[in-house]
């Protein structure tokens, strides 16, 4: 599925084929990748340190929390991507579908399944889950009980304002890290910016 995000592109006299194309586009995947890739990124020990974090990544999930938090509903999200000793590198944006509410939206047991089949057909990682508050960043008993990955150093991120925050101010989020059931370590303002490293996407140079 392709999501139009940028515009339409207008055409030139003469040109009325360019009429309604997309001038660009947001390719959307779903289900299980045929054929499977197996390029052994799957087969490391989740030591993750630091998080490296495309722009365009989190624009794009900014989005998708935007959308939703017009309608005044959480989104909740999943990074993916691979492990690289010890260093976490975000390539894919996972959308679940969520039992619908305005409020912690729950995934269904076998949504989580279609996540990871689908993960496991990429051969990617997943890294963190995100998701949006109303208000403020804070990790709810909800939010502790129910990890998508119950792994050691699994993120937790939790972005307030229905995503309607400065793209870049990773303090204002909500990052915790994963360390047994019902316990995760909240980071500090100094460790959330060692923690996640954002990447420019695109770079112009005059």
């Amino acid at each position: 599925m392709r999501f139009s995000i940028f515009g339409r592109r207008r055409p030139s006299a003469g040109d009325a084929s360019a009429a309604g194309v997309d001038l660009a586009t947001m390719r959307i995947s779903s289900g299980v990748r045929t054929p499977a890739r197996s390029l052994g990124r799957r087969d490391v020990s989740f030591g993750l340190q630091r998080l490296f974090l495309p722009s365009a990544v989190l624009d794009v999930t900014l989005l998708f929390l935007r959308q939703a938090g017009a309608h005044g509903d959480e989104r909740f999200l999943v990074w993916a991507g691979s492990i690289l000793a010890g260093e976490g590198v975000v390539s894919t944006v996972v959308m679940p579908r969520a039992a619908s509410g305005p409020l912690h939206g729950e995934i269904p047991p076998e949504v989580n399944a279609h996540v990871f089949d689908a993960l496991d057909s990429r051969d990617l990682v997943p890294l963190a889950q995100i998701h949006s508050h109303p208000r403020g960043p804070g990790m709810s008993s909800i939010d502790r009980e129910r990890p998508l990955v119950a792994v050691a150093g699994f993120l937790s991120i939790i972005v307030p304002d229905f995503g309607y925050v400065d793209p870049d101010a990773v303090t204002a989020w909500g990052v915790y890290r994963y360390q047994a059931p019902r316990r995760w370590l909240e980071l500090s303002a100094r460790e959330k910016v060692e923690t996640i490293v954002i990447d420019d996407s695109v770079l112009r140079i005059e």
